[in-house]
């Protein structure tokens, strides 16, 4: 009987556990995909939304860093748009409203 239990036990553990994971990958993987466009472009918006581009670098060791720390703890996409420049992210930038916008006539 203990051991039956036990085995009951786990089976719903792991239904539970199928669960979650499941509901984790259609958040992070929606079956309408212009779902998922549209959160990675508010993503990129996000991002990119505070770059300073007058940041001054500093060399440490074979490679340069930002001289001020908070920068350094910057998104890998916030550094991206540093590095393409202002005139590359304010254009991208400009592309990624332009799509949403079109998104939101279809994505609710």
């Amino acid at each position: 009987d203990l051991m039956r239990q036990m085995t009951e036990m786990s089976v719903a553990e792991d239904k539970q556990r199928h669960e979650n994971e499941l509901k984790e990958w259609e958040q992070r993987y929606p079956a309408d995909s212009r779902a998922l466009i549209k959160k990675r472009i508010h993503d990129f918006l996000a991002a990119s939304a505070d770059v300073d581009f007058s940041a001054k670098l500093e060399p440490r060791g074979d490679k340069m860093i930002f001289a001020r720390e908070e920068y350094e703890e910057k998104s890998p996409e916030w550094k991206l748009c540093y590095r393409a420049g202002k005139e590359a992210t304010e254009a991208a930038r400009a592309f990624a409203r332009n799509w949403l916008t079109e998104l939101e006539k279809t994505v609710k």
